[in-house]
């Protein structure tokens, strides 16, 4: 080759590394900003996070990726359990049995409990296709149910619930119109009743309810669950936290789950084989400890996407909320007067029923302990809480509503002060468009911070 050839050939080649090195610096920029505008919106959310984990109860676990407009599910397997899974007792664990067989044994999928029955009339049946999804069920009608006793595999699950730091949550679809029965009991009570209403049984919930109507459309998909934690008096359950209940609603007993000296453990029915469930049952986890508002809203994500259902906020404006509104059980007797309820017909115009979460719509942040908190305590818990909400839902709710009961024996006027004071400063610190609202205890009457 001539050397003018060699030297043109040269300066190609040159020119070629400077374009691929110019191209390199651009990608580096461009993804250095947007490393950058990651950080931010993570800032705005808070600060309480890195991208890509949720700080929940003080431990990071992996959020996950909502999906685009953050209220329909991605996909089905988006979103992870929370740890401290004790039981699942999981009807996909009977892949392979024929439709309709009728089976003995339910073993745990993640430790060695084991529900069984020995009487062959009693014996729930497998349903192939329980949720329109091809997931199988467990169904409990009439008396079919299992049990387990305190000895054995299952004296582990006793020493839990006899701790009373523990979660409940179950996933079913409802086969009566009007009660879904025990869905998981012990011999001393616990999931008494969940009682699945419609138009004509109103007064199952309430004495100030029978004039409203409840609309429901039939049975069809349910889950619920709840916390019991020595942080409440007497270290009892706290009623339903969570529920969801597609075209209907729930009332339940003031006991969501099996209490301390419990003999037997039984799905479909109480421990003592009473109070029968009308439920093809998906699931019944159990985890080993009180999980906190944010891990709530990720099982119930969990829930929605494994079993193919929207998420509970889908179609309707998104309300929190936080506070001690829930501590009594959703709809124990109690359903009127509390907060939520009146926010749902006065303020926004909605009939008890046409909000799927927790019956009436939003999400509860159920903190026993909130009440009690002073100063900053206060002002970090919710802090924390919002950020971590609006950051598993992917969006920003619209309203966050608080009611605190009167833990430290204080006046009402000086609870409202208290608990106005924090929320002002939070609302300070969210950079989003939330309406903040108080319950005078005494009165639910809602104020509205200036």
């Amino acid at each position: 080759m001539r050397p003018r050839n060699v030297a043109r050939q040269m300066q190609k080649t040159r020119r070629d590394y400077l374009t691929l090195i110019a191209a390199l610096l651009i990608c580096c920029r461009l993804y250095v900003s947007r490393e950058k505008e990651m950080h931010r919106r993570t800032f705005l959310l808070g600060g309480i996070a890195t991208a890509g984990t949720t700080v929940v109860h003080g431990k990071d676990h992996p959020s996950p990726s909502p999906s685009p407009d953050g209220r329909s599910p991605a996909n089905a397997s988006n979103t992870p359990l929370p740890h401290g899974l004790f039981m699942r007792m999981s009807a996909q664990s009977f892949a392979g049995v024929t439709n309709g067989a009728r089976v003995p044994a339910w073993s745990d999928l993640v430790g060695s409990v084991e529900f069984t029955q020995t009487v062959t009339e009693k014996r729930p049946s497998v349903v192939a296709d329980a949720f329109g999804i091809g997931r199988l069920g467990v169904r409990c009608e009439g008396g079919q149910f299992m049990s387990t006793s305190r000895s054995g595999a299952a004296s582990g699950l006793a020493g839990l619930i006899d701790s009373q730091e523990h979660t409940t949550y179950i996933v079913a679809t409802g086969i009566s119109r009007n009660s879904i029965g025990c869905a998981f009991g012990a011999s001393t009570g616990g999931n008494s009743y969940f009682w699945l209403a419609n138009g004509s049984a109103v007064g199952r919930f309430d004495a100030g309810l029978t004039e409203h109507t409840v609309p429901f459309s039939g049975p069809g998909f349910v889950s619920f669950g709840g916390t019991s934690t020595t942080d409440t008096s007497g270290g009892s359950g706290r009623g339903l936290e969570r529920v969801y209940a597609r075209g209907g609603c729930i009332c339940s007993s003031t006991k969501p789950m099996p209490t301390t000296g419990s003999s037997d453990f039984s799905i479909g029915a109480r421990g003592d084989g009473s109070q029968y469930a009308s439920l093809t049952i998906g699931e019944v986890l159990i985890f080993d400890r009180e999980l906190g508002p944010v891990e709530m809203l990720q099982l119930e994500r969990w829930v929605c996407e494994q079993y193919g259902q929207p998420y509970p906020w889908s179609d309707s404006e998104f309300l929190i909320f936080l506070g001690d509104s829930q501590t009594s059980g959703v709809g124990a007797w109690t359903t009127v007067g509390t907060l939520p309820y009146a926010l749902a017909v006065a303020e926004r115009g909605r009939l008890l029923g046409q909000w799927s979460n927790l019956g009436i719509g939003g999400i509860s942040w159920n903190d026993p302990g909130l009440g009690r908190l002073q100063g900053g305590q206060m002002h970090a818990r919710l802090t924390k809480d919002v950020f971590g909400t609006a950051q598993m839902l992917g969006f920003a709710p619209k309203y966050v509503v608080g009611e605190f009961s009167n833990s430290r024996a204080e006046s009402n006027s000086q609870l409202v002060g208290y608990a106005l004071s924090y929320l002002r400063a939070l609302k300070g610190d969210v950079p989003i468009a939330v309406e903040l609202r108080l319950a005078n205890v005494a009165g639910m009457n809602v104020t509205r911070p200036s």
